[in-house]
């Protein structure tokens, strides 16, 4: 016995036969057995799955390509021989697994294409669908939902025809005319599983023969209504975006001149994906519109505020950084950073800049919580700065965590680095009382200028040297800088005029003595430099000399200098250095080194801040062909740079350090051309560790202190980190040995120790 069913969609054969009822599959056929002695086989004449691919369509003679989007730049891969015809506005059918196109030319007729042959086939015209001349009129935009209707709209021309939109009825072949409000210059359009309506780009001004007036601007047709909406705000690129794609909600589109991008369908914002290749005829895109296209992506997130310690009652600002490695762009990347535990929301501030052609929803300062939705093309980020008030009554470690989640349509290859956290050890109170036990050993010295006591000043006990008055202080030996000493010794104390501080020589350099909580040397990490223009470190014309910072055996935990782990190099772009206060600057850098690139005031004034908030400066001079007026004068340095020679000879008195080796009275050679500052354009509070040897040459590498403490290191030319005595990663050169001492000075002055 059998019975069919159907109804407009599919139909059910169904046979009886002896067995048990149990369902024992569904996917095309079911076989359900019976506990009697009949068992029913229903077979379903259903719709097929979407086929996941990505085609794309193009040339005179069209040819339908199979794109493969693992890879960036795209693959594409010729599906079958190129048409005899030309077709545009080609859309896939759900229903059938078969892609959709109108033939370019009179008739305008329906053509029916094999995605896995790319074999045509021309199912003729179509009722109501305006057949005229090719040159006049053509069909260029189409999509087809998930109901499988098929849109199609025409090419833009001057009899408005763009503002006729037509739903076709594949099976019957019948158009029905949707007028749109608008008149669009479009070339194709993708349908939205989630709205249901259509969305593609306007081209303004189009066919105007000024290009500077025409813009583009993402717009929607609900086709129900006919109803054109525009998105967002204009774009100054006026590229023809030929190929659509809607892909599960998402939305994307490929440019003629190449490059593939997503567009948010509320703000009309895009972001770069991919390439792709540059077509101008007959361009268009398909893809199922209910699957998704996933890309493959690295997102990453980094936060640090400097800091292992804090102390309650205190600020921290924090620096956070999310971006992306690729190799896609990702659109609606969520990051996240909650306020820490027993912070109150309105103690944190943050704002946010974006870089590489990243987006943000944050403007301005905004208070408590980052939950920001982002967009990162490669090479993209997204900083941070974050500034924390700390409660008086926090106890216990400050802990922040911040995370970067990647949208539906992304893949992450590495998501262990989508989280990063910061921990801060309180460090409690700054106070260390002094043994004064009675069983203490008595002090044996006293000065006093009141009167004395009996047993004084052995009742004091635990003390080498007493000193007691109401009205007389004790001065320490006091210099004009610590270079004076020639000598120094571990251990040795002095008052540094020039620095203001009291400094004690740990028997490698000297170092004011901190009035603080925090422990005197910082906890080792990655140095963070950042380099603005040129010839700067970091950048590959330093390959050696990076090579050999870069160099564990140099610097790390078993290195010559163990007190770091390693170097970050990042630019610092002009635009960064011009907006960033010197705070925000020391929030995303320990060192700074300027190249011969001409600076402004601003951005001079900037760097000298940055020095004054804590950070290092090495700035790198040359001729008189750059301008570092700005930044001479912003360090107090009066006048201009002269050109200055390729010789240099080391101080015999003053070193900046020796934790690579004694570099005093060495020579030094710089490359190519050089600057010149004579001494006397120097402000007082300069120390100088290398002079030109040419009569009548200025200084080559200098210190600036006074309000700078001398954490500005000048050199007269970059020349010194790339002459060819600085070679491979070994350092065993005397310049080489120079220039890492004049690194280790650096860090040492950011706190970090060998």
């Amino acid at each position: 016995m059998k019975n069919i069913l159907c109804n407009l969609t599919f139909c059910l054969l169904v046979t009886f036969a002896s067995g048990q009822f149990m369902e024992t599959n569904y996917a095309g056929r079911s076989v359900i057995s019976s506990s009697g002695e009949k068992t029913p086989i229903i077979e379903i004449s259903g719709f097929p799955e979407c086929n996941p691919g990505i085609f794309l369509s193009q040339d005179a003679n069209t040819s339908l390509y199979a794109v493969d989007s693992s890879t960036n730049p795209f693959t594409f891969t010729s599906i079958g021989s190129p048409a005899d015809l030309a077709y545009n506005a080609t859309g896939y059918n759900p229903k059938d697994g078969f892609l959709y196109a109108i033939k370019r030319g009179f008739p305008s007729t329906m053509l029916k294409i094999d995605p896995t042959t790319g074999m045509v086939e021309d199912l003729g015209e179509i009722e109501g669908l305006p057949s005229i001349m090719w040159f006049v009129i053509r069909y260029v935009s189409g999509d087809i939902d998930d109901n499988g209707n098929y849109y199609v709209l025409s090419y833009p021309n001057a009899d408005n025809n763009q503002q006729n939109l037509y739903k076709i009825n594949i099976e019957n072949r019948t158009a029905t005319l949707i007028r749109l409000t608008e008149s669009l210059s479009t070339f194709d359009f993708a349908y939205n599983i989630n709205d249901g309506k259509l969305y593609g780009v306007h081209i303004i001004n189009y066919g105007n023969s000024d290009s500077s007036i025409r813009k583009s601007q993402l717009y929607s047709i609900d086709p129900t209504t006919g109803a054109v909406s525009f998105i967002g705000s204009a774009n100054d690129d006026a590229g023809v975006v030929g190929a659509m794609y809607g892909a599960a909600g998402h939305i994307y589109g490929a440019k003629n001149m190449g490059g593939l991008y997503k567009y948010n369908t509320t703000t009309g914002e895009r972001t770069f994906i991919s390439s792709s290749p540059f077509s101008n005829t007959e361009n268009d895109g398909a893809h199922c519109v209910s699957l998704p296209l996933i890309f493959s992506t690295d997102l990453y997130v980094t936060k640090t505020d400097g800091k292992s310690y804090y102390t309650a009652g205190s600020s921290t600002t924090y620096t956070i950084v999310a971006g992306n490695n690729g190799p896609f762009g990702v659109q609606g990347a969520i990051v996240t950073d909650h306020v820490p535990a027993g912070i109150p929301a309105e103690n944190v501030s943050y704002t946010a800049v974006v870089s590489g052609g990243a987006s943000s929803g944050i403007t301005g300062t905004v208070a408590g919580s980052i939950n920001d939705v982002i967009s990162l093309p490669v090479g993209g980020k997204v900083t941070y700065t974050v500034k924390v008030h700390i409660p008086a009554s926090l106890t216990g470690n400050l802990t922040n965590i911040v995370s970067i989640a990647s949208p539906p349509d992304s893949n992450d290859l590495d998501p262990n680095n989508n989280i990063a956290t910061d921990t801060n050890i309180n460090v409690g109170t700054c106070v260390r009382p002094g043994d004064f036990t009675s069983d203490g050993q008595p002090t044996k010295i006293g000065i006093t200028t009141q009167t004395k006591q009996q047993l004084w000043p052995g009742n004091i006990p635990n003390g080498f040297l007493a000193l007691e008055s109401k009205d007389k202080g004790m001065v320490i030996s006091r210099v004009l800088n610590s270079a004076k000493i020639t000598d120094p010794k571990e251990g040795m104390l002095i008052y540094d005029i020039t620095d203001k501080c009291v400094k004690l020589h740990n028997g490698t350099v000297w170092n004011c003595i901190k009035n603080t909580c925090d422990p005197l040397v910082e906890a080792p990490r990655k140095i963070r430099i950042g380099s603005f223009a040129g010839y700067t470190i970091g950048k590959s014309n330093f390959s050696a000399y990076n090579s050999q910072l870069t160099n564990l055996s140099n610097y790390g935990p078993t290195g010559t200098f163990k007190g770091i782990t390693g170097f970050d190099f990042s630019d610092l772009s002009s635009a960064v250095l011009t907006s960033n206060t010197g705070d925000q600057l020391k929030n995303s850098y320990d060192i700074i080194n300027t190249g011969y690139s001409s600076m402004t005031s601003v951005q001079a004034q900037h760097v000298a801040d940055f020095v004054k908030e804590g950070g290092v400066a090495i700035i790198n001079l040359d001729n008189t062909a750059y301008n570092f007026n700005p930044i001479l004068t912003a360090f107090g340095i009066i006048g201009s740079n002269g050109n200055g020679a390729v010789s240099a000879l080391s101080s015999s008195v003053n070193e900046l350090s020796n934790v690579f080796g004694n570099t005093k009275n060495i020579s030094l050679s710089g490359a190519a051309t050089q600057g010149r500052v004579l001494a006397n354009q120097l402000p007082s509070a300069s120390t100088v560790y290398a002079n030109e040897t040419v009569t009548g040459g200025g200084v080559a590498v200098w210190t600036i202190g006074r309000d700078f403490k001398g954490k500005v290191i000048f050199v007269w030319d970059e020349g010194l980190f790339r002459a060819s005595t600085i070679a491979e990663t070994i350092i065993d050169t005397p310049q080489e040995r120079f220039v890492h001492n004049l690194m280790a000075y650096a860090l040492i002055q950011l706190g970090f120790q060998p």
